[in-house]
């Protein structure tokens, strides 16, 4: 997974379910990295705060 963003959001958080439903990390922008396991993204959302 890796975070391209440019933009005002300082990260992208990445969920299990629809909807933004159990969150299961964060990237900060033009950052990445491996998701451990065999989990399956649902959902993500730009982000400020939380992981930036």
């Amino acid at each position: 997974m890796w975070n391209a963003g440019t933009g005002s959001s300082t990260g992208v958080s990445y969920y299990l379910g629809a909807d933004y439903s159990d969150r299961i990390g964060c990237t900060r922008q033009q950052h990445g990295g491996n998701l451990a396991g065999t989990y399956k993204v649902r959902s993500h959302k730009w982000i400020s705060g939380s992981c930036g």
